[in-house]
């Protein structure tokens, strides 16, 4: 099996306080509540059936990842380069931009040219990464993280996320945050906007046109038409 992690120790990077991210969740949960049953990129997954080892919050650094991780990633422009997003993708859900309070410590950059802290170029290792950070089967990034949970709790070392660039917004890096040691209270709510608002559209056109596509309005139901 390919080793995650080849050489150690080496530095991890932090998410500094007063660092502003973004988290898109839907509105039955808490805005700050990590995912015990989640199954995408890189989380620590349990036995079948089980909660996750460690539960995941993702983020990102700015709204658009946010948005096109979660809400967009589905989307694809038309002949004309114009977008038009169901409004089915987003009812329901919210998106928060938190501030961290303290420093973030521990936090692993699994992309490049992050990663050659701990693997070195061009090995298979490297290339493991590559494909876990970008393959739409996500299971192939839940083997990887469960390595490095291996690895480090070996060392009685706690890392507290992941980071990588966005497969779908590279602009914006993403991070899953581990629970423990992910704590709520250490990030400030400075802003929660309903999807379905006014507001909430007006991020999701921005996060729409910021890659050069085109906002289309849904078309309105045809009235004639029975639902």
């Amino acid at each position: 099996m390919t080793d995650v992690i080849t050489k150690w120790p080496f530095q991890t990077q932090s998410i500094r306080a007063g660092d502003v991210v973004a988290h898109t969740y839907r509105a039955v949960f808490d805005a700050r509540s990590p995912n015990p049953f989640c199954d995408t990129r890189y989380a620590l997954m349990g036995p079948p059936g089980q909660p996750n080892l460690r539960p995941a919050y993702y983020v990102a650094t700015g709204h658009r990842g946010a948005l096109w991780e979660i809400i967009l990633r589905t989307v694809s422009p038309n002949a004309d380069n114009q977008v038009s997003v169901p409004a089915a993708l987003y009812a329901g859900r919210r998106l928060v931009r938190l501030r961290a309070k303290r420093d973030i410590e521990a936090v692993i950059r699994v992309d490049r040219p992050h990663r050659l802290r701990f693997v070195d170029a061009d090995t298979p290792e490297d290339m493991a990464w590559e494909m876990a950070c970008t393959h739409s089967v996500h299971a192939i990034s839940h083997g990887m993280a469960a390595g490095v949970e291996r690895f480090l709790t070996q060392l009685r070392f706690q890392h507290a996320a992941l980071g990588w660039r966005s497969k779908q917004y590279p602009d914006d890096l993403v991070y899953v945050l581990y629970a423990p040691p992910f704590d709520p209270d250490d990030w400030e709510i400075i802003e929660d906007i309903d999807l379905t608002s006014a507001a909430g559209i007006a991020l999701i056109k921005d996060a729409v046109e910021a890659p050069g596509y085109q906002w289309e309005d849904e078309p309105a139901p045809d009235p004639d038409i029975d639902p």
